[in-house]
């Protein structure tokens, strides 16, 4: 639920215009679902958790640097942004798959 809560603010974020205030609410909104995702991982201490937080710290990071930087998105950012975003989503998917694995050995 946090994943696609974010998914959907950026898609609205992406409804903006403005430059700065958009690589700010980016950088926000990364913040924001690293938080999240460090309090569940602190919950739970499960391995894809961890690693989802360790991803989006790197989303984070880059969002950070960009904006420190003052360069425009770029092929590079692209790249990142999107293999981050693609990791995320594939330890969100590992975490579901293990957790259904678990119940089912648990329901025998």
């Amino acid at each position: 639920m946090l994943v696609l809560a974010a998914f959907t603010i950026v898609v609205l974020v992406n409804l903006v215009h403005g430059g700065k205030f958009v690589q700010g609410l980016y950088l926000a909104l990364d913040g924001l679902l690293a938080l999240g995702l460090l309090l569940l991982a602190l919950r739970h201490a499960t391995r894809w958790l961890g690693v989802a937080v360790l991803l989006q710290a790197v989303q984070f990071s880059l969002h950070a640097y960009y904006i420190v930087v003052g360069r425009r998105y770029d092929g590079l950012y692209v790249l990142v942004n999107n293999l981050v975003t693609m990791g995320v989503l594939i330890c969100v998917l590992a975490g579901v798959i293990l957790a259904k694995c678990k119940r089912r050995a648990f329901g025998k």
